[in-house]
């Protein structure tokens, strides 16, 4: 997880969600302004829904919430109110919201080379398939495994690769491509390909 996340509307489902914030004295209490400054906050058990279809599962955080402007309070209803610096979190997503977030956010935009992504977990795998268009529309399937980067993002290593029934690496091959050519991935929606 990146560590500045917005997250949006909180369906709190489980144990706890602390808040501290900076106290203010009583004399201060009648004439304080909005409070810019960021509020501590641990979260255990909480899902954040991203969208109807998008749940992201927050077992453990630990961070601080930042508003996004100074007049405006931290509103869990109003994503756009705040940002999250994660300190610490073991967060997780089912593979049917990333399946939704995949094909909701960061393949639709226009000229994306991949459509219809569906991911599913086996074992210790990730599976992600989907339509590659390059001249024509291809289906592909790839296998692969997860990690996370020093910087904290995930990174998916494909260790099979194939459209259709043959390799995508030996096809791509045969048109004079490139992988990272044919993804041609948006960067700014979180997706890049190495």
């Amino acid at each position: 997880m990146n560590s500045r996340s917005a997250v949006t509307h909180a369906a709190v489902c489980g144990v706890a969600l602390w808040m501290c914030g900076p106290s203010l004295a009583p004399s201060q209490e009648k004439v304080a302004a909005p409070q810019a400054a960021p509020v501590d906050i641990q979260m255990r058990n909480v899902n954040f829904r991203l969208a109807d279809d998008i749940v992201l599962e927050v077992r453990n955080l630990r961070g601080q919430l930042r508003r996004t402007k100074p007049e405006t309070p931290v509103t869990f209803d109003d994503g756009a109110s705040f940002l999250v610096d994660v300190d610490t979190a073991d967060v997780a997503m089912t593979p049917a919201s990333m399946t939704a977030l995949m094909n909701s956010y960061v393949l639709a935009y226009e000229g994306s080379p991949i459509k219809n992504m569906t991911m599913e977990i086996r074992g210790d795998r990730l599976i992600q398939k989907g339509t590659v268009h390059k001249g024509v529309d291809l289906p592909f399937e790839m296998e692969g495994s997860m990690s996370a980067t020093p910087q904290g993002e995930i990174r998916v290593h494909a260790e099979k690769l194939k459209a259709g029934r043959l390799p995508l690496k030996g096809l791509l091959h045969l048109f004079g491509e490139d992988l990272s050519k044919v993804m041609n991935s948006n960067s700014a929606r979180g997706m890049r390909v190495e």
